[in-house]
């Protein structure tokens, strides 16, 4: 995943990672004893969205700029007759298509995202960071940042075989151009899946009420 993201998972989990409070460090989190400093580090999570959602904003402009930008790259004579080009420009969509439509779910969804369960995700995401849920969860914050640098990724390399390839001697890879994008897809499609599913977007269970971060 750490591939994935362009180490942008690294970056966000350390940087965003939920800060225990001294006072606690003897003592086990989630005991009765500790519902005061719950509550004041549970306060720490709306202003790490607060940085996030700044991010995801620029990550959905960023997007919607991209993609039309591969769109029209598409219409240069040569490109799309050539496989490799044609697959980089395709691929650039769909990691713009991915950003803006995570990224978009993410800000319109922004209650979701406030409610305590998510807030308990961060918090045991925080605490062991080579768990398998640590990984997805932080995975899910950074996929709209990662999808705009993998569209400039795919943008650049196009640019560059514009420039400088040879179309004449351009080979013929249509059937590892389909499976490449295929497989891409794919992945995409699931990773959009899995951050809704993970941050309970749209989930009425959710939607907790306020008085809720008492009984955590």
């Amino acid at each position: 995943m750490t591939v994935y993201t362009l180490n942008f998972l690294s970056i966000y989990r350390n940087r965003l990672l939920f800060r225990k409070p001294v006072l606690s460090s003897q003592s086990d989190l989630f005991s009765r004893d500790l519902d005061l400093d719950l509550v004041t580090t549970l306060c720490q999570w709306p202003i790490v969205l607060g940085q996030l959602d700044r991010v995801w904003k620029g990550a959905c402009t960023a997007c919607a700029l991209l993609l039309p930008l591969s769109l029209g790259f598409l219409q240069i004579d040569g490109v799309v007759d050539d496989n490799i080009s044609r697959s980089l420009l395709l691929a650039s969509c769909l990691f713009s298509g991915t950003g803006l439509i995570v990224g978009g779910l993410y800000l319109t969804m922004k209650a979701d995202l406030l409610s305590v369960t998510v807030r308990v995700r961060w918090m045991k995401a925080s605490q062991n960071c080579k768990a398998r849920d640590s990984i997805d969860f932080w995975t899910c914050l950074a996929l709209p940042i990662s999808s705009v640098a993998w569209s400039i990724v795919c943008c650049t390399m196009t640019t560059l075989l514009i420039t400088w390839a040879d179309w004449q001697n351009s080979t013929d890879g249509s059937a590892v151009g389909s499976a490449f994008l295929t497989a891409l897809l794919v992945v995409n499609v699931v990773q959009i899946g899995r951050a809704t599913q993970l941050l309970g977007i749209g989930c009425a269970s959710a939607r907790d009420s306020p008085e809720m971060s008492l009984k955590v």
